[in-house]
């Protein structure tokens, strides 16, 4: 058995394929469901339950599956596949609305036929996602599925189990899509935990994320013990103002404008900070397609209003979840709390279980959130932030659902890419949001007790690649 630093869901809990809503819910569902195929770190594609997948025309595709089994020691099916991919029609998901891009699917001699509406570039990115994972018919039979729903029976390389009072992945002995060399058991540790950095210290815990605050608190510590390896980049998650699109009565566009000036004006990260987070602008980072020259955001704060709206708050409460400082850098907001003439207020008082509802409620106008970012899929960003059940951000007009599907039929890299940068600018002119920083997660792992075929935070949750 291996501990690991990341958050458990109760198994009376909702942990369901079809609305993945936190990065943590992503990270269990890729180690419970078995993909088609899986995404390496330069951003292609590798069969995985998938044996074969034939492109008969560029919307039409066959697919074949390898043997593997459920946990329980049923056979996967392609008639399981089918299934699955059903109920995400029918009930849409986190990161793709399958509905806009899948005409039809069926089985026929032993193949699942796909037959989409025009040819869509994301199509093999969609087919890696865990919302998109492989369910057992006692799953995809159910319109919610919870984290009990997991313990006997999976199709990935871990089914759930919760042991007295630990959550655990047991090893799916059955699979045949992995190599079988991964740990037997994997105890899960909640990374926000008042005693998490003293058991990463003394060896108890093997691998996992750190929270932003436990490790500012704990710098020194963590740094000095060289069995402790990191993993991550200033670009992993991206903090931001949201506007409320249930709640739009007090902030214009105007108000909107101004204000985001006035932080792009006052707003910034210390040099000292640098090596964890940075100053952001547009919410993809550096290294993403769909980023923006910063000369071109330059370039926009000419149009920014020189005086203060008349009708514009004086003061500005911005409510957020009551785990932020765990997840965010503190310091960098109180600094907003300190911007002259603002008169900020964060107001950490939202349960991550509750913050759709109330957001939904209209309990609040403005919302601080941290949303985990992947530079090499844009796509996944804007899936979730405008179409998915429970996006944030309103589509003015259709405008980044026309520039969306345009992107998916693009003949040409040159033409993605600027297609997927003219919709960083649609986002930018249209504030949903005001862009604060990307900062790093601190990822780690120690390297005297697991060993990982790729090092790289990108994959470090991907427990069947484990070796210890």
């Amino acid at each position: 058995m291996i501990s690991v630093a990341l958050k458990p869901k109760d198994i009376n809990e909702r942990l369901d394929t079809r609305l993945i809503s936190y990065v943590s819910e992503f990270y269990l569902l890729e180690n419970l469901t078995a993909r088609l195929v899986s995404m390496n770190e330069d951003g292609s594609y590798q069969l995985e339950l998938a044996s074969k997948i034939d492109v008969i025309t560029p919307q039409e595709y066959t697919i074949e599956i390898r043997e593997s089994y459920f946990s329980n020691g049923d056979r996967i099916t392609i008639q399981d596949v089918y299934e699955s991919l059903a109920r995400v029609l029918k009930f849409n998901s986190s990161h793709v609305v399958l509905k806009d891009v899948v005409k039809s699917i069926n089985v026929k001699d032993g193949k699942l036929h796909v037959l989409l509406f025009k040819p869509t570039k994301s199509f093999f990115y969609y087919l890696s996602l865990p919302d998109l994972g492989v369910l057992h018919r006692t799953q995809y039979s159910k319109d919610e599925i919870f984290g009990r729903d997991f313990v006997n029976c999976s199709s990935g390389p871990f089914s759930y189990l919760k042991k007295g009072s630990d959550y655990l992945l047991v090893k799916n002995e059955h699979q045949r899509i992995h190599s079988s060399k991964y740990p037997s058991l994997i105890k899960l540790v909640d990374p926000f935990g008042k005693d998490t950095a003293d058991l990463i210290l003394t060896n108890q815990v093997d691998l996992g994320q750190i929270s932003l605050e436990s490790f500012f608190i704990n710098e020194d510590r963590f740094l000095k013990d060289s069995k402790l390896t990191y993993l991550g980049v200033p670009s992993d998650a991206l903090t931001y103002i949201s506007f409320n699109k249930y709640n739009t009565n007090v902030w214009s566009h105007e108000n909107r404008q101004w204000f985001k000036c006035k932080l792009e004006e006052q707003f910034k990260v210390p040099e000292r900070l640098n090596r964890m987070a940075r100053r952001s602008h547009q919410y993809f980072p550096p290294e993403s397609k769909a980023y923006v020259d910063e000369s071109e955001i330059l370039e926009s704060k000419k149009k920014c209003p020189q005086a203060r709206p008349k009708n514009f708050p004086t003061s500005i409460k911005i409510h957020t979840y009551k785990t932020i400082f765990k997840v965010s850098i503190k310091e960098l907001l109180k600094d907003l709390e300190k911007i002259e003439g603002l008169n900020i207020e964060i107001i950490p008082d939202v349960e991550t279980s509750r913050a759709m509802d109330m957001m939904k409620s209209g309990a609040f106008d403005l919302f601080l959130n941290v949303m985990s970012t992947d530079f090499r899929v844009p796509v996944e960003a804007i899936n979730f932030e405008y179409f998915s059940p429970e996006s944030r951000f309103r589509d003015h007009k259709g405008l980044i659902k026309k520039l969306f599907d345009q992107y998916q039929d693009a003949g040409s890299d040159r033409n993605e890419e600027e297609l997927l940068k003219q919709i960083t600018r649609t986002m930018n002119e249209e504030i949903e949001f005001i862009p604060l920083f990307h900062a790093a997660i601190p990822y780690f792992f120690n390297n005297s007790k697991v060993s990982m075929d790729t090092p790289s935070h990108l994959f470090i949750m991907d427990f069947w690649k484990l070796k210890n």
